[in-house]
Order: structure tokens, then sequence, then C-alpha cells
């Protein structure tokens, strides 16, 4: 196997423990956040389950990502976008951790764009047996509407005030 999807693959799995990482570790401060800013999403069990199975099926994909069915795909189809858009999400929890929201919010619409472009490219190859479609086009599907409404929700996080406090603009 050449450098590059080697490089590539074992980049994705390193930047996936460490995205993982980052969101368990702040969890509990993620979570009291949340709390602060309530939507309809974030304090129901359904915002908790149906991001931890995408991140269960991304982890998936980490493993699968090694098999000969999916080599086309990492290497045409996701490239680098997998392993930034990884570095992406850890750096916007971080960013919700010290209160930068504005940040996250661009770092947010970063990865969307990147993991939109990474879908739309995934799309020209067709599954070819279950853990094809399962861990890489159904995980992958599921992820862009997840980034795209964290975008949605973040936004509002970050343009509100929060009681007691004031607003994003006064802040920067």
């Amino acid at each position: 196997m050449p450098l590059h999807p080697a490089l590539l693959k074992t980049l994705n799995l390193l930047t996936y423990i460490g995205a993982v990482s980052t969101i368990v570790y702040n969890r509990k401060f993620i979570t009291e956040e949340l709390a602060q800013r309530p939507n309809y999403l974030s304090n129901s069990p359904v915002g908790y389950i149906i991001p931890a199975i995408n991140w269960f099926l991304l982890g998936g994909f980490t493993l699968v990502q090694w098999l000969d069915f999916a080599h086309d795909v990492v290497v045409e189809a996701m490239d680098w976008n997998l392993f930034v858009s990884n570095i992406l999400i850890a750096s916007w929890v971080l960013s919700w951790v010290h209160d930068w929201l504005v940040v996250g919010q661009i770092l947010l619409v970063i990865n969307a764009v990147l993991i939109w472009r990474l879908y739309v490219k995934m799309r020209v190859f067709t599954a070819t047996n279950l853990l094809d479609y399962a861990f890489v086009h159904v995980s992958f599907s599921l992820y862009t509407g997840l980034v795209w409404l964290d975008v949605f929700q973040n936004f509002f996080a970050a343009f509100t005030n929060k009681d007691g406090g004031p607003d994003s603009w006064a802040a920067i």
C-alpha cells in the first residue's frame, strides 16, 4: 500500500479518537452549557442518542476503511476531508469550553461545507455490501445532517443573549 492511503487512514483513525476523546472529556461541561441554552434537541434523549449512533458508525468506518472495498471511497472521495473535519470538531468543542462561540460557529460552517463536499463526492460510489452501506454511506449521510443541525443550533447559541451576560457582539 502506498504511503498516501496508509497515512490518510491512520490519520483518520487518530483524529477520530481525538475528536471523540475531546467530546467525552468535556461532556459534563457541554451538558451544563446546553442546559443554560435550552432548545428542543439539546436536553432530550434524541439529542444524545442520534449523535451517539452516528459517532459509533463513524468509529466503525475508521475500522472498515482498511478493508479493500472501502479503499476507493477513502482515497478518492474522502481524501483529507474527514481528517480535517475531526480536527475542526475537536476545535469546535474546545471553542465552547473557552466560550468562543463565534469562533465555534465559523469552525462549524467550515466543517459543514467540508462534510457536504465529502458527501457529494461519496455518492458517486455505490455500496457493495452491508458493511459498506452501514459504516460508509449511512454514517456520512447522518453525519452531514447532524453537522448542519449543529450549525443551526450553534448559530442561535452564539448570537443570542445568555441570561445575565452580554450578547456575543458585545463580548467580541
